[in-house]
């Protein structure tokens, strides 16, 4: 409406004829335009945040081998004190600090207990303990899935990611890349070099590191 505005004046200072804009692409249609890309943004970010590392494919061999079945098994009949083929809490979180799972927190550990345990009175089952194991091998992705879920905050960036960009993950998440990347001098992240060097010594849990 501005640029109309100042179109007309100058047309009027150089008597000039008023100039109409064609139908379709008035001030107010603009606005409409701009106003129905403004919401259809705001539900694509909103979408894209939901789902920001949906993307990222599982890998397909979630099943375990003979020998995993038997480390697995091994590790259950350890910690299975009592030997009633049931984990309780104390053991169970036992079994998750052997396989380097980590948990957030107590509510997040009793959360997944619960969870586990679906309703048994007793603690994990082994079919249970056996189940969540072959889901977190499903969930874990390879170096390049991480780096292409980085890539896709970062607007196609391959190596650096700014804190704005980051605003797109949950807080925690956020802040666990601003804790672990190294900052560039411009103040962006450098996530390129924190996978790769996380893939030499760790494994890589849904886009975050397991250590």
């Amino acid at each position: 409406m501005a640029l109309l505005a100042n179109i007309q004046t100058e047309l009027k200072i150089n008597a000039r004829m008023p100039y109409h804009p064609p139908e379709g692409v008035t001030p107010n249609n603009l606005d409409d335009a701009f106003e129905k890309l403004e919401k259809t943004e705001h539900v694509y970010q909103k979408a894209a945040r939901a789902n920001r590392f949906k993307f990222l494919q599982k890998q397909t061999s979630g099943t375990l081998t003979g020998e995993q079945m038997k480390e697995y098994k091994t590790s259950f009949n350890h910690f299975d004190s009592n030997k009633n083929g049931f984990l309780n809490r104390a053991e169970f979180k036992a079994v998750l600090m052997l396989n380097n799972v980590p948990t957030r927190d107590e509510k997040q550990f009793e959360d997944l207990y619960s969870a586990k345990c679906g309703g048994n009175t007793e603690g994990v089952s082994f079919k249970g303990y056996i189940d969540y194991m072959e889901e977190l091998r499903a969930d874990k992705d390879t170096a390049d899935q991480v780096l292409e879920a980085f890539m896709t905050l970062a607007g196609g960036n391959p190596n650096k990611i700014t804190e704005a960009q980051l605003s797109a993950l949950a807080p925690e998440d956020k802040q666990f890349v601003l804790d672990n990347c190294f900052q560039n001098e411009d103040g962006s992240y450098d996530f390129e070099s924190y996978v790769s060097s996380q893939y030499n010594t760790q494994r890589v849990t849904r886009g975050f590191t397991i250590s």
